[in-house]
């Protein structure tokens, strides 16, 4: 691609010059075992949005990164509610990533993961309908796909725990009648959801990942005001708005489906799930978001790589985090290299060291 504002390195060894894309490529890569990487935009003070949504927090060096991540992942990990709320469309790439793919003995298009508990999906999404590669759908026992998913996804079933509404479920939320991890319900007696946001303290919250606004990385055309870097959708990462009938996502700060209690009945196992990915050959993953999701990929310790671009600004209070959900232990995660863009922009990636990641969707340590 054409490059416009340029990228170096900073740290470690930095390197003058603007990198190119095969030096991008390289830098960020491939492993040799099974990897789940992670991929957020945020403020220099921490927020995951600006006035509502991501577009203000990234320009032309996340964007380019960010599809450059894109090819290089096997499969492409969503939560049902950005699915759904933000329309995406196939996973295609550009023809000279789909030729540096096929280069590599990669099949041309990575498959779209989605999570789902509710399994509240339209099979007529572009997404399904017209995807170049059979997207995998990663639910619980208990789900009941609508008519037509299966003719136009994988679904898997991972888990099957029944849940009494009381406690808590794999440190991903609460599974009582006051908050729901799929984002299905209310969250409590003072955050409400409302046309997809989340109201708090008078507040409105909206978390969710990337919405790369207005602007093509891959010389695709852009499906809406938001953006997509390769002609799949728009790409916040946000778990969408509840379409008021309480089976999705109610608000932008991410209340992911999948990652905990889904519908009062079971829940969706990512351990499995990404084991089952795994054994189809889906080594490489790169995971979307949204924050709920990404809080119980770290809980699993499930989590090998964070990508994270620091805009230059501050939001100020208001605007969620990059992850949400309950607590879990803190986790070390070294830095191994900074890239810095001539707008202020920085590019940080944090990854485990090949001898300390288990092997993606391995069970967790005890």
């Amino acid at each position: 691609m054409t490059v416009g504002t340029p990228i170096e390195r900073i740290w470690p060894a930095p390197v003058t010059g603007a990198l190119t894309d095969p030096q991008l490529t390289a830098l960020y890569g491939r492993t040799d075992r099974p990897h789940l990487r992670v991929n957020f935009v945020a403020s220099a003070d921490g927020a995951v949005t600006l006035d509502g949504y991501s577009a203000g927090l990234s320009g032309e060096p996340d964007k380019r990164v960010f599809g450059l991540l894109r090819m290089l992942c096997d499969g492409l990990v969503v939560a049902a509610g950005t699915l759904r709320h933000e329309g995406y469309r196939a996973v295609r790439l550009s023809p000279d990533r789909r030729a540096w793919r096929r280069e590599q003995g990669l099949a041309e298009f990575p498959t779209l993961v989605v999570v789902s508990g509710s399994l509240d999906l339209d099979p007529a999404q572009a997404a399904f309908a017209d995807a170049p590669v059979r997207p995998i759908v990663l639910t619980h026992a208990d789900a009941v796909p609508p008519p037509g998913l299966t003719d136009v996804a994988d679904v898997v079933r991972c888990g099957s725990g029944r849940v009494d509404g009381t406690r808590r479920v794999d440190g991903t939320g609460r599974v009582d009648g006051t908050r729901r991890v799929d984002g299905s319900g209310p969250v409590d007696s003072t955050d409400r959801a409302h046309g997809g946001q989340r109201v708090h303290g008078g507040q409105r919250v909206h978390g969710g990942q990337r919405v790369h606004g207005g602007q093509r990385v891959d010389g695709g055309q852009r499906v809406d005001g938001t953006d997509r870097t390769d002609g799949t959708g728009p790409v916040d990462g946000t778990d969408g708005a509840d379409p008021g009938d309480g089976t999705g996502p109610v608000d932008r700060a991410g209340r992911v489906d999948g990652a905990g209690r889904v519908d009062g009945s079971g829940r969706v196992d990512l351990v499995s799930g990404l084991a089952e990915l795994r054994r189809r050959g889906l080594g490489q993953l790169l995971c979307e978001g949204g924050p709920h999701l990404f809080g119980a990929l770290t809980a699993a310790d499930l989590v090998d790589e964070l990508c994270l671009t620091v805009a230059p600004l501050l939001a100020g209070a208001g605007p969620g985090r990059i992850t949400a959900g309950d607590t879990s232990s803190p986790r070390h995660l070294p830095l191994r290299h900074v890239l810095a863009a001539a707008d202020g922009v920085l590019m940080l990636r944090y990854a485990r060291a090949a001898a300390e990641a288990p092997p993606a969707g391995a069970a967790p340590a005890a």
